[in-house]
């Protein structure tokens, strides 16, 4: 999943859900949306409507991805309502 020179398994719970939420914030990183929700293609979408918004909300705020993102990407725009994307 992850090609890199050095071990990247999972190894614990902080683990695994910084990796949840590094995946689901990747389409907002690379610029294709400007929230996490608007990508198609993700399993965001399941959890919002099975797991719930709070929950959601929840998981990104416990196991933050900083050291992934840049700070001014609006990488916790997912605690928001949806919010179109243009185009």
């Amino acid at each position: 999943m992850w090609h890199n020179d050095w071990d990247t398994c999972i190894r614990t719970e902080i683990d695994l859900w910084t990796r949840f939420n590094y995946i689901h914030h990747n389409p907002v990183k690379h610029g294709y949306v400007t929230h996490p929700e608007n990508w198609e293609l993700s399993s965001l979408g399941w959890f919002l409507e099975h797991e719930g918004r709070e929950w959601v909300k929840d998981a990104f705020r416990r196991y933050p991805v900083v050291s992934f993102t840049d700070r001014a990407d609006r990488f916790h725009s997912v605690a928001r309502d949806p919010q179109p994307d243009a185009g």
